[in-house]
This record gives structure tokens, C-alpha cells and sequence, in this order.
């Protein structure tokens, strides 16, 4: 799955430990501007994101003119506006959208749900890249994608200071070992 990202993150830089660089700028101003954010759609979508899960994530906090081209034809600016306030755009709505989205995901990788819990890694690694956190996106790409992406969901986890969950089961996957479970095969540990 690293490999699908490498083209879209252009200015990312490898760093191996995630660190989370709390700022108050960082909760009022989204760290992308309108064509970073279709750049990077367009990029995900030409390297892998077939379903445009990046876009669906990112979208919500663009304007409509960087978000036109992307939009089915006859969307006006006012409907864009209407479902999307252009004063629901900061950082800290961001971060509101990751923490509901994260979870949501970690619902998923309990579950066993392999396409939905993809789905969530691509949308929450968007989410980060909108705020900036690029050491957090590095430290994902370096964790392992087993055990439906449970190691990378605890390093969002981490990076926007969300609790995780008291889950035995949950802690195991995020370690990368199975879940426990040995009624049925559920696919932990590849």
C-alpha cells in the first residue's frame, strides 16, 4: 500500500517517528491550499485510489472553484455552500471530521471488514495530509498494513492525541499479532 502514496506526496519527507506539533495555528488554518488538494486527489486517484476515497474525504473543505472540476455537472456554488459552509473549512473542522472518521475505522478493523477498513486508512492519511502532519503520514507509511490497518489507525490515533480504545483485541492488531480469535479464521496477521 506504500507504494500507491509515493507519487502523490511529492514534498513528504521519511521521518521515522511521529512526534504531534500541537499549535493553535494548526486548529485555525488548514495546512493545504484548493490546488494542493485537487493535485493531491488527482495524484491518489492516478496511483491507486480508484474509488476516490482521498477526494471524498477532502473535498468537504475546498472551495467550489478548485472543487468544480471534480464535481458531477450542474452543481452550483450555492448548493457546494450550502452542503459544505464555507466557515466549516478550518483545521479544527478537520480534525473534528478525523476524529468522527477514526471512529468509525477502528468499528471496521474490529470487525474484520477488509475494503471498509481500507477505505478508512486512505481517508484518514488524507485527513492528516490536509493538516499539515506530514511526520504523522511518514510514520503511517512506515507501519505495517496487517491485520486490516490496524498499526497505521493506532498512529492517526496518536497524531490527533484521539483516545484508543481499552480492546484487548484491538491492542493485539495494532501490534500486528492475530486478534485472539481462534473460533474462525478472520484473516489477522496478513
Amino acid at each position: 500500500m506504500t507504494d500507491r502514496f509515493a507519487a502523490a506526496d511529492l514534498l513528504l519527507d521519511t521521518i521515522p517517528t511521529f512526534t504531534n506539533p500541537r499549535s493553535e495555528e494548526m486548529n485555525t488554518r488548514i495546512a493545504r491550499d484548493g490546488d494542493a488538494i485537487v493535485t493531491y486527489t488527482q495524484a491518489q486517484r492516478a496511483t491507486g485510489d480508484m474509488f476516490g476515497w482521498a477526494a471524498e474525504a477532502l473535498l468537504p473543505f475546498v472551495d467550489f472553484e478548485h472543487a468544480r472540476p471534480l464535481l458531477f455537472a450542474g452543481t452550483t456554488q450555492e448548493d457546494w455552500d450550502e452542503q459544505y459552509p464555507p466557515d466549516q473549512r478550518t483545521a479544527e473542522d478537520v480534525r473534528a471530521e478525523a476524529m468522527r472518521y477514526l471512529e468509525f475505522a477502528v468499528g471496521k478493523v474490529t470487525d474484520h471488514r477488509g475494503l471498509s477498513a481500507e477505505r478508512s486508512i486512505i481517508k484518514l492519511r488524507a485527513l492528516l495530509w490536509l493538516l499539515g502532519l506530514d511526520d504523522a503520514i511518514a510514520s503511517m507509511d512506515a507501519a505495517e498494513y496487517t491485520n486490516y490497518g490496524a498499526p497505521k489507525l493506532k498512529v492517526v490515533a496518536e497524531a490527533l492525541d484521539a483516545p484508543w480504545p481499552d480492546d484487548s483485541r484491538l491492542a493485539r492488531m495494532a501490534a500486528g499479532l492475530p486478534c485472539g480469535e481462534s473460533d474462525y479464521e478472520c484473516g489477522c496477521g496478513r
